[in-house]
Order: structure tokens, then C-alpha cells, then sequence
């Protein structure tokens, strides 16, 4: 909850502070010696300059203020919005992952308390759970049924509630129910994970869902998403995009054949889009951030080299 006070602050503190504190404390020569009462009275003293303590039942009511008080406009109109916490709010993640993490962390531990009777399917399911916001990640081994373990009922035990009731007492019936894929490979965020089955383990690679999504019959991967070379951004912003690129490609593929993949492709579409080739490859070239696990940098950056100026004499041909 702290860090829900924290990102609430910047928004709280300049209307509290103005408004509220002051006022409570008409005495005070200033502003910060009034929020210094303010923040004695509620025994948070040690509070930093630029910081706000919020207390249990001050936290829940600025929440509920914020949650209650949600407006969007549409077609002109102006409509309160009566379901749900509006997404683009400072504590919408932090009370999603709060609210989620509570279900998972119960049901996490009433299963701890007899892990050694649990099946070899659920310790597997239990070890490898992940979630990022509203995203699931689990493994199970075949014949394990992961839905009997997901949701609970009366007489059912599981992470996640079946029904739910709201606030005018109506019953909502799978609230949480998950879609998604299974097999060998998936898609989590921007990876695609698999299990190799020959060498017995897991491995993983980039996952771009523009590929898959489209303008005017071009996928969106093909499109420009860096600046242009003709800004007035220095030289060292722009190019620094195949560096950070190539630390993410780093990160997100298992093997070095996909990484160089993925960053001679990326290096490709920015030359098409007018960066210099000498400048893009000297770039790649002094990438130094190579997981030594994944193989030998050496190796790695001269067949880069090879592959992009192989694509850049090619161009100067067609010219």
C-alpha cells in the first residue's frame, strides 16, 4: 500500500496541501510548517520533503473518492463511470495487483501448509505460476487439469473466486475466467516460450504482436517507431534505438540465431528509413552488453557485420 500512497501523492499533495492543510493549521507562518503539523499529527515525523504519509483509513478514502468520482465524454456528453476502476489513474495497477495478489497469495498459502501431499502436477503448476497485471504464465504436466485449481466455490478450494457479488448485491459469475493457449509454445508479454523436448528444457524468443496486426495491409512492425534521422535529436538519441533494441533482443531470445535475426532486421528497417549505414553498423559492432551464456561475442558480431553489410551493398547496387 505504500506505493499506492506515493503515486498518489504528486496528485494529493498539491490540492491537500494548499487547501486542507493549510487551513487546518491557520497558524503557521508557512506552507511546510503547516504539512510538518500535519504530518506530526498523524506520526509520520520522519516523512521526507517531497513525500505524503497516509494512514490506513486516509488511503481508503482518498481510493474510494477516486473510484467513485470517474468521468469520461462522449459525443459530447459527460457519463460517470459505475463499473470498474479507470485505467488511467496512478493506483488502477496498484490496486489490480493488490487486489489479484491477495486471492493468489491465500490460496499459496493454505496450500504450503501440506505441500507434500499435493500432486506432482499441482507443485509444478504452483512453482511456475507468474502474473504481470492480467497476464498468466503457468506449466503443468499432462493430465493435470489447471482449471480445478483456479477457482473457488463454497465446498471448493482454488486462487480465484467463481462468483462475485456487487455493490447493488447482483451475483457476477466467472468475473475472472482466463483465455489463452496451451501446448508446447506460448506467447507471455514479449516473449514466446517453449519447451524443447529434446534437450529437456525451456527456451524462449521475441514476441512482436504488430507482426500480426495490420494498417492498410502492412503490419505494424514494418512501420517507423523511432525518430526520423533528419530530427534535430542528436546523433547519440537516435542510435542509441539499436542499442536498447539490442539489449531487449538480448534479454527476450534464448538462442543467438534469433538475436541476430532480430537486430539485423531491426538495423534493416532503419537504413530503409534513411539512417547511415556506417553509423547503424558501427553501432552494432560496439554492442557491449552480450550475455556471454548465449555464445561467443566475437563470433556473434562479425556474422552481424557480414549479414548487414551483405544488405547495404545491395542497396548501393540498386541505386
Amino acid at each position: 500500500m505504500i506505493n499506492v500512497a506515493f503515486a498518489m501523492q504528486s496528485v494529493l499533495l498539491k490540492s491537500a496541501e494548499a487547501h486542507l492543510i493549510v487551513k487546518t493549521f491557520p497558524d503557521c507562518k508557512d506552507k511546510r510548517e503547516a504539512v510538518t503539523r500535519w504530518e506530526k499529527s498523524l506520526g509520520h515525523a520522519d516523512v521526507q520533503e517531497n513525500e505524503i504519509a497516509l494512514d490506513a483509513k486516509k488511503l481508503i478514502q482518498h481510493m474510494t473518492f477516486v473510484i467513485e468520482n470517474s468521468y469520461a465524454t462522449f459525443g459530447g456528453n459527460i457519463y460517470k463511470l459505475t463499473v470498474g476502476i479507470p485505467t488511467g489513474t496512478n493506483m488502477s495497477p496498484e490496486v489490480t495487483n493488490i487486489y489479484l495478489l491477495w486471492y493468489e497469495m491465500t490460496y499459496f498459502q493454505r496450500q504450503i501448509q501440506h505441500w507434500n501431499s499435493l500432486s506432482k502436477g499441482q507443485q509444478l503448476f504452483m512453482l511456475t505460476f507468474k502474473r504481470y497485471i492480467d497476464d498468466l504464465f503457468k506449466m503443468q504436466s499432462f493430465g493435470f487439469d489447471f482449471k480445478a485449481v483456479m477457482y473457488f466455490e463454497e465446498d471448493k478450494d482454488g486462487i480465484y473466486p467463481k462468483v462475485l457479488t456487487d455493490t447493488d448485491g447482483r451475483q457476477i459469475k466467472d468475473p475472472l475466467e482466463l483465455e489463452g493457449e496451451m501446448g508446447d509454445q506460448c506467447d507471455f508479454l514479449d516473449s514466446t516460450v517453449s519447451i524443447d523436448g529434446l534437450n529437456n528444457r525451456t527456451t524462449w524468443t521475441l514476441f512482436d504482436k504488430r507482426r500480426a496486426m495490420k494498417v492498410d495491409e502492412t503490419p505494424m512492425s514494418q512501420l517507423r517507431n523511432f525518430p526520423h534521422w533528419d530530427t534535430m535529436l542528436s546523433k547519440s538519441c537516435k542510435l542509441g534505438v539499436i542499442t536498447s533494441q539490442m539489449f531487449r533482443f538480448n534479454r527476450r531470445c534464448f538462442k543467438a540465431r534469433d538475436f541476430i535475426k532480430e537486430t539485423v532486421t531491426y538495423c534493416q528497417k532503419l537504413i530503409k528509413e534513411g539512417y547511415d549505414s556506417k553509423e547503424v553498423l558501427n553501432r552494432v559492432v560496439h554492442y557491449r552488453h552480450w550475455d556471454p551464456r548465449r555464445g561467443k561475442w566475437p563470433i556473434i558480431w562479425r556474422e552481424l557485420k557480414k549479414r548487414l553489410t551483405k544488405f547495404i551493398n545491395a542497396r548501393k547496387l540498386t541505386k
